[in-house]
Formats: structure tokens, C-alpha cells, sequence
């Protein structure tokens, strides 16, 4: 009997400061190391905090040779009008959807930052088909650190193992729904290009 192939999406992870104190040493790494350890997922890691950063990095996850890192996973605080690397100085989705306008077809948004989700639907829709992106993602209240790193190491494993095109969007979907609402709390939220 033939195996089954597993699809190994890896992660491309941004990483902002969590607080303006540098001793806090607070990080979502040890959640990826953990992930890529058991041999679940391959992750690319960096920190940003500033806008500028951001923007270099992103402009470098959607160059061909990082085609097997498809999740985008941007691990900042967050607002309702955008993501905050750095003492809660926001970047819109509409500026970073001008760095990835068109730019991540059959990739994912992962954006674990509270609030975001909680943004004007038209925001989060126009982002969506100015990326192209298959799928954005992220909570619409703000999160407790523990239950969603939890989330999150169980979002990310189900996102790897599947393939993100449209055709096993919906499969990939329903895994979806059903790990989110085993955490309520989190307010999970998540657009997809066929909800378009």
C-alpha cells in the first residue's frame, strides 16, 4: 500500500517586540523550536520593530526561494487599525497590503495579534484581494499569552499538513473551525478568498 505524502508548509515568521522593556524575553521561538523539533514544521524566524523592517522581510517571504515557507505568521501586538512591532505604533493593513499586492497566491496570513480581526470588514476584505492571499487569520479581542500559544502551536501544525489551494480550502477550513472552537475565548477569526 502506497503512503500517503504529508504536505510540510513551513512558517515565515515575524516576530515584533512585546514590550518596550528588552529583559522580557517573551518570544514565540520556543513554540516554532518545539514545532520543528518534532518534525512538524520547518520555520524561518526574525524580529522586527520597525516598519521599515517589517517591509524588507516580507518583500524577502514572497521571493520564489522561500516557496515552501507559504504561512506568513506575524507574531505582534495589534490593534484594530493594524498591526505594532514597537510600543504600539500601528502599521495599517493597507500599507502592508501595498508591499504584498499580489503577491501571496496560495499563501496564508496568519496574523497573531490581538484585535486585528475586530478591524472594519471592508479593511480586512480589501487586504485579503490586494494580497491575493488564499486565507488571513487572527483574533478580534485581546488574548491571554498561554491559551493562545496553545492555539497557535496547534493552528500552525494543522495549516502545514494541508495544502493551501483553493481546491482543499474548504477541507482545510472545517480543521479549522473545529480547533477553534475547542478556544472560544480567543475570538479566532479567519477570511478566505472564497468567502469573497
Amino acid at each position: 500500500m502506497k503512503s500517503k505524502r504529508v504536505v510540510r508548509n513551513g512558517a515565515y515568521c515575524i516576530e515584533g517586540a512585546w514590550n518596550t522593556d528588552f529583559r522580557d524575553r517573551s518570544s514565540v521561538r520556543p513554540a516554532l523550536d518545539l514545532l520543528d523539533l518534532r518534525g512538524d514544521m520547518k520555520y524561518i524566524y526574525h524580529t522586527a520593530t520597525t516598519k521599515e523592517e517589517l517591509f524588507f522581510l516580507v518583500r524577502k517571504w514572497v521571493q520564489k526561494k522561500y516557496r515552501r515557507f507559504p504561512i506568513l505568521y506575524l507574531a505582534t501586538h495589534g490593534t484594530r487599525e493594524g498591526i505594532c512591532l514597537y510600543n504600539f505604533k500601528s502599521i495599517s493593513l493597507s500599507e502592508l497590503g501595498d508591499v504584498l499586492a499580489g503577491k501571496c497566491k496560495n499563501k496564508v496570513i496568519f496574523m497573531g495579534s490581538c484585535l486585528i480581526f475586530s478591524s472594519k470588514p471592508k479593511i480586512l476584505k480589501d487586504f485579503l484581494e490586494k494580497t491575493g492571499a488564499l486565507a488571513i487569520m487572527g483574533y478580534s479581542v485581546v488574548v491571554d499569552w498561554v491559551p493562545s500559544t496553545a492555539f497557535e502551536l496547534l493552528l500552525l501544525s494543522t495549516l502545514q499538513k494541508h495544502k493551501l489551494e483553493g481546491r482543499a480550502l474548504r477541507f482545510l477550513t472545517q480543521k479549522v473551525d473545529a480547533l477553534s472552537d475547542k478556544f472560544p475565548e480567543l475570538q479566532f477569526k479567519y477570511l478566505c478568498r472564497d468567502n469573497l
